[in-house]
């Protein structure tokens, strides 16, 4: 059974993550005990086995090319730095550190050196690097630093643009000219996209967009400025790169004095594919786009790491099941901080700082610049702070998620269409299901603090505080079915709560309830609420609003507001009452007035109580009074102002009159003999204990009448005391009285037994006094079962009853020990049964592989070792969780070309040259010219023409010249003769009895033939050949001796053997 464990998890960790939670810890324990564990140290050697401290390997590039088991851990030294880009080479590995000191670097930065000052006197100095031209990320000293830019600060001004191509500042002149700059253009109120200007004359740069969006006017104005150009180096740390050199503007500093790294890996940690990884405990630094990439994985762990200094992610995952971030600290991220599209994945107990702060910083697209954004069905975001960041805080999306318990401040700084907390949904016909945003804290924002976005629905939005934003506490676009209730909106610039529908048709902002909120007026708010639209409809229709408490200086006309934009803009003023009126709504919700610097706000954004010390009395919009101080549970706040009729504390505490006991006692239940108390405005409450330590009014079992009786738990001499409190929560002194109880002997019998598929181990039958306890008894379930619980509901195993009053009996339950298989498959095929079957020990189950049509079975893993090709699998004797997947590949068809030569003396034409499958069978047909005879096919054709195609093949086809016979006779004299004429076709020879095709080769060659002997030896053969073909520089390994040279058979070997041969041999003259 062991090796079984071992071997199971040895190959397949990945299963753990689909596992029960009590499978999940058995299993992982079992792998570790046969998992190796590797040291990487900047003193190591890539030779050294790596296995021990002492013997660590060196670099990254060794772990990438190591082949680890499941189960594995790597750790990296502490206090130890290691450049390049860790591609995690398998499923089941751990990365972490070992040593002490502070966490190991993992690192993309090279430290630029070699700095040289461009001219003289400009103070822009170049150094080589290896980073590219696209360079997102460099720092100084420490310090995150954007690139140079125009201008320095704030942003320029265009009159007129052209589409998304380009733009007219009226302002701007051809000096310098910003010809291959980068413009960055804020698109919109949630846009800010970077383009390469590829043309800038006089006041028009033309450019080629980064986003899909025209400019729009943002707060009046169309706004941009100029990068990625040396012209921007004016001030300290402006930075520019060609792909080549990396210029920085010191000025009259000594470039030598400045620590300056810059990104040259894109990503740090890549984990593609693979499951059950975790990374743990690093410092993840100087990636140029990515510090974290997750794709298509499963069962991602991200805990304890600082993830910095990167591009255009901090924490990047992507179609991944089960991705958990913990306990991280992920900031200075150019981009997003975390930036995660998977299912049930947790962002919790992490600080997300300073991401996506600088504007021109982020990616080309404009879609950038948030701490937050994940989108994940059954999601979780919670305990995080996240703090400063460019665009919004959190942005969540999908169904199922919930974001609580975190603080978020100073987002927005760039981009004001967002929140602290945003979502959206975008589709009206599509509803949301399971969305919660609760108990979190919003303060300081330089946009929302709640938004509730494009059709969002069916979300709950309660117990938030929002404070000192720019915008709305809450602002709701086209929603509908949403809850908003127990918030409070404080200081929020433009309102508490607004409610808009800027975008849709009439009926989209419907069914929303909006109750028991507190909004309160600040130093910086000009309403309490807003209703508007876009068009001409009622914009009251948004459901319910009641119980609502609004705490503002003054009932004026500036509370509430309506808002249309259509036919015309208007704005409608109202006081609380006309609002009331006017809405048919908040009917229980009330107005307080109060001095703004009266208004007491206060919150807890931290997992412990805090206490509010109050210097006067004061109460709630709901009219609550509160004296000295009070208790705000973890992440919430409070919103109080003076008491303006406060009540007299109470602080004179209840006298016990009377309180007495029986003396003595056979039983452990006695009765009050007295008791009684007074109090100056009448007793609340009594309470008995046998402890003399004052109680605290708000605990304990306080009783509003006296009690009769009191049940003490052991026999002897007991000390009871009394107490008494009133409605103010004074408690009274102790009287207290003595009682001595004597017990009688009394034994009790506990039965143990076992229901079907398991034992007892143990005394099952036990006869124990009164108030002791039995012996310890174990439920043992039968093989492939386990123990469930005991008949009392007791899950103790193995259990001891202790303090026995009464007879028991119980059983011990057993149930079947279940296992899931999971079947998982690409596309172009299937795995019969899909998805996760759950089988009882020792089954079995079978499973079908089909690939669709045009594809054929790729491989098949099981438990992740491949199974080949095969298109059934059977699990036997199921004793564990397993898992099935199935990849496809299309069916490939080689081609291959025939082709078909032509030779001999003949013409005619051959079909069948072309391009064929593989395999294919093909019959070349051979049709000879008028004048002419086939003669045979050769080559790679038989001597019907019949070729396989298996490869590029050659076929030959011989003609030959059909001569031309006429026949003629002889005169008289009583005899006869008959002679024969030869005549060849036009453009051909007779040569002997053969017709030869005229060439100026031939025509020669018969000449010389005619005029001598080449090699004078008394006859023209094969001799004379080779100088022939030695004069015409031709080679041949052809070797016809001299009493085999005569082809024709006339006796002679002459050129006429020539043509023969050279017809045989196939050489062309």
């Amino acid at each position: 059974m062991d090796n079984i464990i071992r071997n199971f998890f040895k190959n397949n960790l990945f299963l753990l993550i689909f596992s029960v939670s009590f499978l999940f810890i058995f299993f992982w324990q079992a792998s570790n005990a046969f998992a190796a564990t590797y040291y990487v140290s900047n003193t190591g050697l890539d030779t050294n086995n790596g296995t021990t401290e002492g013997t660590p390997w060196q670099t990254i590039s060794k772990v990438n090319s190591f082949t680890f088991a499941s189960g594995d851990s790597i750790l990296f030294k502490k206090g130890d730095t290691f450049y390049g880009s860790l591609i995690i080479p398998r499923s089941g590995l751990t990365i972490s550190s070992y040593g002490s000191g502070e966490k190991p670097i993992i690192s993309g930065f090279q430290t630029i050196t070699g700095w040289t000052e461009t001219s003289p006197g400009s103070g822009i100095y170049s150094a080589p690097t290896n980073a590219t031209s696209s360079l997102s990320m460099v720092t100084v000293n420490g310090v995150n630093t954007p690139m140079g830019r125009w201008p320095k600060t704030g942003w320029s001004t265009f009159e007129s643009f052209s589409g998304r191509t380009s733009i007219t500042d009226n302002q701007l002149t051809n000096t310098p000219n910003w010809t291959g700059a980068e413009v960055v253009i804020k698109k919109n109120n949630w846009t800010i996209d970077r383009s390469v200007i590829t043309n800038h004359t006089n006041n028009t740069i033309t450019y080629t967009s980064g986003s899909t969006s025209n400019p729009v006017s943002v707060d009046g104005v169309y706004s941009y400025f100029i990068q990625k150009s040396l012209n921007t180096l004016t001030q300290m740390g402006d930075w520019y790169t060609d792909g080549v050199n990396l210029y920085m503007y010191f000025g009259g500093n000594n470039p030598n004095s400045y620590v300056v790294k810059a990104s040259t890996v894109d990503t740090i940690i890549t984990i593609n594919s693979k499951n059950t990884v975790t990374i743990d405990n690093l410092t993840i630094e100087g990636g140029n786009v990515y510090g974290i990439y997750a794709y298509l994985s499963a069962g991602i762990n991200i805990t304890n790491n600082t993830v910095q200094f990167n591009g255009h992610y901090g924490v990047f995952g992507n179609s991944n099941n089960v991705i958990t971030v913990y306990n991280c600290n992920i900031n200075n991220n150019n981009g997003f901080g975390v930036y995660i599209t998977s299912t049930s994945a947790t962002l919790s107990n992490s600080i997300i700082d300073s991401n996506g702060v600088f504007a021109g910083m982020g990616k080309a697209d404009g879609v950038s610049y948030s701490g937050v954004y994940m989108r994940s069905t059954g999601g979780l975001v919670e305990y995080n702070q996240v703090t400063n960041a460019g665009y919004n805080g959190i942005m969540f999306y999908n169904d199922n998620f919930i974001v609580r318990y975190n603080k978020v401040e100073g987002t927005n700084s760039l981009i004001t269409d967002g929140a602290g907390i945003y979502t959206f949904n975008g589709n009206p016909a599509t509803p949301n299901t399971g969305q919660k945003v609760y108990n979190n804290i919003v303060i300081d924002g330089g946009a929302n603090g709640l938004y509730n976005d494009n059709s969002a629905n069916h979300i709950e939005w309660y117990n938030n505080v929002i404070s000192n934003v720019a915008k709305y506490g809450i602002h709701m676009n086209d929603g509908y079915s949403n809850s908003i209730h127990n918030n409070i909106f404080n200081n929020a610039t433009l309102g508490g709560i607004s409610i808009q529908n800027l975008y849709l048709l009439e009926g989209y902002n419907h069914d929303n309830t909006i109750y028991s909120n507190t909004v309160s007026q600040g130093v910086n708010t000009s309403h309490m609420t807003l209703l508007g639209d876009s068009r001409t409809y009622t914009v009251n229709n948004f459901g319910t609003s009641d119980n609502n408490a609004f705490i503002a200086e003054s009932s004026g006309l500036n509370l509430h507001h309506e808002l249309h934009v259509l036919p015309s803009y208007g704005l409608t003023n109202y006081t609380f009452a006309n609002w009331k009126t006017f809405t048919g709504k908040e009917t229980n919700s009330t107005l307080t007035t109060a001095t703004l610097s009266s208004i007491l706000f206060d919150y807890n954004a931290t997992g412990s109580n805090k206490t509010v010390s109050l210097a006067v009395p004061m109460i709630d919009g709901l009219g609550t009074k509160y004296t000295g101080s009070t208790i705000l549970l973890p992440y919430t706040g409070i919103v109080l102002i003076p008491d303006p009729n406060p009540t007299i504390a109470d602080s004179t505490a209840p006298l016990i009159s009377s309180f007495t006991i029986p003396t003595t006692s056979t039983s452990l239940a006695i009765s009050i003999t007295t008791l009684s108390a007074t109090d100056s405005t009448g007793v609340t409450g009594y309470l008995l204990s046998e402890s003399s330590t004052t109680p605290s009014a708000s605990s304990g079992s306080w009783s509003s009448t006296p009690q009769t009786s009191y049940t003490f738990t052991t026999q002897g001499t007991k000390t009871l005391y009394a107490f008494a409190k009133d409605a103010a929560g004074n408690v009274s002194s102790y009287a207290s009285d003595t009682i001595t109880i004597t017990l009688s002997p009394t034994t009790y019998t506990l039965t143990y037994t076992a229901n079907a598929n398991g034992t007892i181990t143990g005394t099952t039958s036990q006869t124990v006094n009164s108030g002791s306890s039995g012996s310890a008894v174990t439920a043992v379930p039968s093989t492939g079962y386990h123990f469930t619980s005991w008949s009392d509901a007791s899950t103790s195993n193995p259990r001891t009853d202790t303090n026995v009053i009464a007879n028991k009996s119980v059983s011990a339950s057993f149930a079947i020990n279940t296992y899931t298989i999971t079947a998982t498959t690409g596309s172009n095929g299937t795995v019969t049964p899909t998805g996760t079957t759950t089988k009882n020990y020792g089954t079995s189950q079978s499973y079908t592989i089909t690939p669709a049509t045009g594809y054929h079975i790729l491989n098949v893993l099981v438990d992740g070792v491949s199974q080949g090709t095969t298109n059934t699998y059977i699990f036997t004797n199921i004793v564990a969780g397993h898992s099935i997947s199935a990849t496809f590949a299309i069916d490939v068809i080689n081609t291959y070309t025939l082709t078909i030569n032509k030779t001999g003396t003949g013409s005619g034409t051959v079909t069948g040259a072309t391009t064929y499958n593989s395999g294919t069978i093909v019959t070349a047909i051979a049709t000879p010219s008028t004048g002419s005879t086939f003669t045979s096919f050769g080559g790679d054709c038989n001597a019907s023409g019949v070729v396989t195609m298996t490869t590029n093949k050659t076929c030959i086809a011989t003609f030959t010249l059909i001569p031309v016979v006429t026949a003629g006779g002889g005169g008289g004299g009583g005899g006869a003769s008959s002679t024969t004429t030869i005549t060849c076709p036009t453009g051909t020879t007779l040569v002997n009895t053969t017709c030869v095709t005229n060439t100026t080769t031939s025509a020669t060659l018969i000449d010389k033939a005619k005029q001598k002997d080449i090699k004078p030896d008394g006859s023209i053969n094969i001799i004379d050949f080779n100088i022939i073909m030695a004069n015409w520089n031709k080679t041949y390994t052809k070797d016809i001796s001299l009493t085999k040279g005569d082809i024709t058979g006339d006796g002679l070997i002459n050129i006429f053997d020539m043509n023969q041969l050279m017809v045989m041999w196939g050489v062309k003259y």
